[in-house]
């Protein structure tokens, strides 16, 4: 049978059934047979967006010497203990309605965070584990922490942006550094993820959707504003350190002027899995893409200009990653995931910052169009089947714990005169989240 020829045409438009018969689709998913056949893949536009934001904390004023910390047996128990206090302080309550505000000013409408209500789904309940342990630094170098983190329940409300509407879901999470050893470093993190409500395959959002989307969470970071969630977060965390330890008095703290800002996107179009092919196989970088001559990597040049645009349209002023810093996660490899990536390091204050696409590879087929394989897409489409399935969630949340120890141990050099760091026991391994 001859393949019929598919052609990319202007985002959002729409055309007939192939022909003839089959589902309405949509062009901006589609590619010419030149770029099909390179990737052996049917494109599709974008599914799950993320967005994290997180800082380090650290005891002030001698607080340290009043705290009863739990023995190493007991850590977990006390962590979560924690974990509970936080759940009921005012400040982290106010941190919610914060959310809630800057969504309704943003949008016009008013929203209200709810708790996931399925028992089986994990993020509706308390999670502990432990942050990536593997940094690919020297022994000497490790950090005095077993670096456990809890993962808060989420909830979540909708949001219509343009002519998608999206489930989000808000998370916060915390680290145990500060209950475990006098000098840790407690990391609080908030994460807003995204996915569109309708599973239609053929309607996935495109990329000024999804660029219109993680510029509206962006706006929910507000920065180091006295009443901002981290601030929140960070006041609600030290207060429950204090009830866990039996501290009579009101813990004193400061949070870092460090940020880490991670956001990704899933998307398994042709374009970017030539882009990433380009820059990991061929080992090019980002300009020897551009300056290329002829068609050989002309589909990875589309990759590469879409991924432009989408850094830029998606920065802040005060993290403006340059897209042709793009390239591979060559340090940190997962299984089954793969991706794009753009970086800023800011020397000023240690921040850094990250955008990206993720994919898996091959999971999209030529035959994707065919309505057997469409019902199965409209259910690998259903809410708690991308999250599980999500390279853009699975790779920010390792990014995430990978980022922070550096920091870390950043800020631990600047502190000791670049003395080495002493080691602590080796953590669990990490389950990515």
């Amino acid at each position: 049978m001859q393949r019929l020829p598919l052609v990319r045409s202007q985002p959002g438009s729409l055309t007939g059934a192939l022909g003839g018969s089959g589902p309405t689709v949509n062009k901006n998913h589609l590619v010419s047979g030149d770029a099909q056949a390179s990737s052996g893949q049917f494109a599709v536009s974008f599914d799950l967006a993320i967005y994290r934001f997180g800082a380090l904390a650290e005891l002030t004023n001698g607080s340290n010497a009043t705290l009863r910390r739990p023995v190493r047996t007991e850590l977990e128990a006390s962590f979560r203990e924690l974990t509970k206090y936080i759940q009921i302080d005012k400040r982290y309550w106010e941190a919610k309605r914060a959310i809630e505000d800057a969504a309704k000013e943003i949008t016009g409408d008013r929203v209200e965070l709810l708790p996931i209500k399925d028992e089986s789904d994990e993020d509706a309940f308390v999670s502990v584990l432990n942050m990536p342990p593997s940094v690919e630094l020297p022994s000497a170098e490790e950090l005095e922490s077993s670096q456990l983190v809890a993962l808060l329940p989420s909830e979540q409300f909708d949001v219509k942006l343009g002519g998608t509407e999206w489930a989000l879901r808000v998370r916060a999470s915390v680290s145990a550094c500060a209950l475990e050893t006098e000098h840790g470093l407690p990391k609080l993190w908030w994460t807003f993820e995204g996915i569109p409500k309708d599973p239609d395959p053929d309607h996935r959002p495109t990329e000024d959707e999804t660029v219109s989307f993680l510029s509206f969470v962006r706006k929910m970071d507000t920065g180091d504003k006295k009443n901002s969630v981290l601030n929140l977060l960070g006041d609600a965390y030290f207060d429950a350190l204090a009830k866990v330890t039996q501290t009579p008095k009101q813990l004193s703290y400061s949070l870092g002027e460090e940020r880490i800002r991670i956001r990704y996107a899933d998307n398994n179009d042709v374009e970017y899995a030539a882009l990433i092919e380009a820059l990991r196989f061929r080992g090019l970088t980002a300009s020897q893409i551009e300056d290329a001559k002829g068609d050989s990597l002309k589909v990875a040049k589309r990759g590469l200009h879409d991924f432009e645009k989408f850094v830029l349209e998606t920065n802040a002023p005060k993290d403006q990653i340059d897209p042709r810093t793009a390239d591979v996660e060559k340090d940190v490899r997962l299984p089954g995931v793969d991706a794009v990536s753009a970086r800023c390091d800011c020397p000023e204050t240690s921040s850094v910052s990250i955008a990206g696409i993720a994919q898996r590879p091959g999971s999209r087929t030529p035959y994707d169009h065919l309505t057997m394989v469409r019902q199965q897409r409209i259910a690998e489409n259903r809410d708690t089947r991308i999250r599980a399935r999500s390279a853009a969630r699975q790779l920010s949340g390792h990014l995430a714990g990978v980022e922070t120890l550096k920091l870390e141990l950043k800020r631990r050099k600047r502190e000791l005169g670049n003395k080495p760091v002493r080691v602590a026991p080796a953590p669990p391994a990490f389950r990515p989240h």
